[in-house]
């Protein structure tokens, strides 16, 4: 297991000892710095050039701008089609980087077919369309698209019947033994589908909960939110983001609130032994596996919550909840697929409170905000045994306090359960909901591709 968290009173000092640091005078020379991991690739549209932007010595990657000439580049990546040389600079908070210069150069051999799908992660009701190109010259119309192990397409578009991981590679149609690009992984999520009863005998859907901790004086927290917020519109109801924030400044915290802070001490206490850091993100409550860096990349996260949401959910979730006066009141009911013994836990999250962050300013929009938690644990409360296909209700409220916009409120329940002798509690689903309603449980709607 990495070691990858620091104590949360070294975080505090750590972020003191930065604010009371030095005035003007003392500022260092602001630095943008712009790299490439190789400076001369072959133009056969393949090799690839990685970029890294650094402001003052600090990542900043993904929240720079990269131009080659004067076309932004999207992303930090770059491929050539044809010969010459190419000068890129980067551009962040209105720095401007130093100029680096990448060299193309005639490809050794013949030219690779390259395979792209204009999406690589779509709903089963969506479709793929695939382009071919060899050299950087499109040849779809001349190439077949092969499910790897299954049939070929009719066509360069895709219509799945089922939902899962699919490879594709391409070759061309006259030359059915030749040459074939390299392979194209798509992953196709299911239809979700509601309803009001509990039945263990169709495929649940799962959504893995994604609990991160920020901070407002955080400044690489800012590009961890990025990641998240392009999985969450990637993978759709395939996660739930949730945020545990710190919020010290010197003037009145608008994230933190009163009732979140008994909840970091618990989350310290409880699920991470004490150690606890920014920014890091814990899946489905797994500290052995589940962990992820802040620092790590966009698509490293995503890989973890496809894999993460691979697993089959032992159980399934609804809310029915209403708001009474000052407070909201639910009622969650889970229903067991697997027999056994299940934890409840619940959160009460608000979305856009506007307010400073850390290399953005003073009117950042911070979404997935837990305001507080429904039970005594983030763990969960325990719940009496349920029987294969049975159900177990429980009643939980929260207090909606006068700083809380109610319209931005909403509820995330989550469900956990313990896989093997010795093993610790980790969540087997989770659910978003409405603070005034009711959400069913969940199910995918057809069958999966293997």
């Amino acid at each position: 297991m990495k070691n990858i968290f620091k104590l949360f009173a070294a975080a505090i000092v750590l972020a003191g000892t930065l604010t009371a640091c030095g005035g003007d005078d003392d500022a260092p020379d602001v630095k943008l710095e712009l790299s490439a991991d190789k400076y001369t690739i072959e133009a056969d549209g393949v090799q690839e050039v990685v970029f890294t932007v650094k402001f003052n010595g600090e990542v900043v990657t993904d929240l720079s701008e990269i131009k080659v000439g004067t076309t932004t580049l999207e992303g930090n990546t770059w491929v050539a089609t044809e010969t010459g040389t190419f000068k890129f600079t980067a551009r962040y908070e209105g720095n401007v980087s130093n100029e680096v210069s990448i060299r193309a150069t005639e490809p050794d051999g013949p030219l690779p077919l390259v395979l792209t799908a204009d999406d690589d992660f779509i709903r089963q009701d969506g479709e793929v369309t695939f382009t071919v190109k060899q050299g950087g010259v499109v040849v779809t119309g001349r190439c077949t698209v092969e499910i790897v192990g299954g049939d070929a397409l009719s066509s360069n578009v895709f219509e799945p019947e089922q939902w899962g991981e699919y490879e594709f590679r391409a070759y061309f149609t006259e030359n059915p033994g030749g040459q074939k690009s390299p392979k194209v992984k798509v992953n196709v999520r299911p239809v979700v589908a509601q309803s009001a009863t509990f039945d263990a005998g169709r495929p649940l859907h799962r959504s893995v909960l994604f609990v991160t901790s920020t901070a407002t004086w955080c400044a690489p927290c800012l590009t961890l939110k990025n990641y998240i917020k392009a999985i969450d519109q990637y993978l759709g109801d395939c996660i739930i983001p949730v945020s545990l924030y710190c919020d010290n400044r010197p003037y009145k915290p608008i994230v933190q609130g009163p009732d979140i802070i008994a909840t970091i001490e618990n989350f310290k206490t409880n699920r991470l032994n004490n150690d606890f850091d920014y920014p890091y993100t814990v899946l489905d409550m797994d500290v052995v596996g589940g962990v992820i860096i802040g620092y790590e990349t966009e698509k490293l996260l995503s890989d973890e919550a496809v894999e993460f949401g691979a697993k089959p959910a032992k159980a399934a979730l609804k809310v029915e909840s209403a708001i009474s006066g000052s407070s909201v009141d639910l009622m969650v009911t889970v229903g067991a697929k697997d027999a056994g013994t299940y934890q409840l836990g619940a959160f009460l999250i608000e979305d856009n409170i506007v307010g400073y962050q850390e290399a953005y300013g003073s009117s950042y929009s911070h979404m997935n905000v837990i305001r507080d938690m429904a039970t005594s644990d983030v763990l969960g409360d325990a719940l009496p045994a349920i029987a294969a296909g049975g159900t177990q209700s429980k009643n939980l409220s929260f207090d909606i306090l006068p700083e809380y916009k109610t319209q931005n409120l909403r509820l995330v329940v989550y469900v956990l359960s313990k896989v093997g002798v010795g093993a610790s509690w980790t969540v087997t689903n989770s659910l978003e909901a409405s603070v005034n309603g009711t959400t069913g449980f969940t199910y995918d709607t057809t069958a999966k591709y293997n």
